[in-house]
């Protein structure tokens, strides 16, 4: 397992395709992936319950961390950013204004490029007309939902797959 800071919603992280880790949406719940079942967000947000912003009551529910909103205009040197590395930005339960806020700061922060992986491809797709899609977003998925993911933002996708 790699590890992260998440003490706060960005970290310096040790995977190696990305540098820092950005947590504005926490959360997630079984997507039907096999992957699924060894969910390492899943995993730590109980380790961490009552903790770091992880409810003690269901520390894995999602929430939105607007205080973590602004992080990535804080830095100014070109970054490699894990979005959503606690859950799934594109869960059915992240809420459209709290979409468009992370949006918003993706869209400022031109001089970063922005990671995203997803078990839900066929949600970011239905909101794709309200969702520019910026060069600075990288997308990625399951191998179950890789054909979905380059059937749709071909331009964007990076080469890798995740459980």
């Amino acid at each position: 397992m790699q590890k992260e800071n998440i003490g706060d919603g960005m970290g310096t992280t040790k995977i190696e395709w990305c540098e820092k880790s950005w947590n504005p949406i926490t959360g997630c719940s079984h997507s039907g992936s096999s992957g699924c079942a060894n969910c390492y967000a899943k995993r730590m947000a109980y380790r961490l319950k009552g903790r770091h912003g992880y409810p003690k009551d269901d520390p894995f529910r999602v929430i939105f961390h607007p205080d973590r909103l602004d992080e990535p205009l804080h830095w100014k040197k070109p970054t490699r950013i894990f979005v959503c590395s606690m859950g799934d930005l594109f869960h059915d339960d992240v809420d459209g204004f709290w979409l468009s806020a992370i949006w918003s700061i993706i869209e400022r922060c031109y001089w970063h490029t922005f990671l995203i992986l997803t078990k839900r491809p066929e949600r970011w797709k239905r909101l794709t007309p309200s969702l520019q899609l910026y060069k600075n977003i990288w997308l990625d998925g399951s191998p179950k939902y890789i054909k979905n993911i380059m059937d749709t933002f071909r331009k964007m996708l990076i080469a890798g797959c995740i459980p």
